[in-house]
């Protein structure tokens, strides 16, 4: 029910803001335009700064993002969590295959600034590095959540919260994105994690019981 909760107040909201970036509602685009000059005027003034998060969005591109993945979904395997490695293999690799259709669909230019610190091709919305990053939070949130304590739910509630927003800066300083980019697409990849999070418990269930059922060998 929980999951539900999320992941419909997290879709209807990334709804929102998909309908007014479509019908270029000017407020939103003003305050779009004036956080990106304000956040790029930040990067061109301090090149370690701007040399910082030139490596933090490279690190959280969408492409090692699904290594990160398979890495992690390699360790459950190896741990006899096989459903999970597989649920986690699924959801972070289809989520990430369906943002280039959101882009295509909206097809919105990425923001135009004077004296440019970095050059970024294809579209803008929703952004792809805040869509990774929430899609890999999100789903390992829901991978370990039963697993650890207070302080282990503590680590992942921050990882949810903090990764995706040092992502979604990251395009915002760097001139890539508009706020309502990262914003969109972290909302939507947990809309989409917490959709198919009842799954993950339930799967593992069935393969339990099966398992405890199965004649043994010998």
């Amino acid at each position: 029910m929980r999951a539900r909760r999320v992941a419909i107040g997290t879709g209807v909201a990334f709804g929102v803001i998909a309908v007014l970036v479509r019908t270029e509602f000017s407020p939103l685009l003003e305050l779009d335009s004036d956080i990106t000059r304000s956040a790029v005027d930040l990067a061109r003034d301090h090149e370690a700064y701007r040399d910082a998060m030139k490596t933090a969005t490279w690190l959280l591109h969408s492409q090692l993002v699904l290594l990160y993945a398979a890495l992690v979904a390699i360790g459950l395997a190896v741990a006899r969590r096989p459903v999970a490695a597989v649920w986690l293999g699924a959801v972070v690799g289809v989520g990430t295959a369906i943002n280039p259709g959101l882009k295509a669909l909206f097809d919105r230019e990425r923001p135009v600034v004077p004296d440019p610190v970095e050059t970024f091709h294809g579209l803008s919305f929703p952004s792809g590095h805040a869509a990774s990053a929430g899609l890999i939070c999100a789903a390992l949130a829901v991978v370990f959540w039963p697993r650890p304590g207070p302080v282990g739910h503590a680590a992942l509630v921050t990882g949810v919260v903090v990764i995706p927003l040092l992502s979604g800066w990251t395009r915002l300083t760097l001139g890539g994105h508009f706020l309502s980019d990262v914003v969109a697409g972290v909302l939507w990849t947990v809309a989409w994690v917490a959709a198919w999070q009842p799954a993950l418990p339930a799967l593992e269930r069935r393969v339990a019981a099966r398992n405890v059922h199965a004649p043994s060998s010998g």
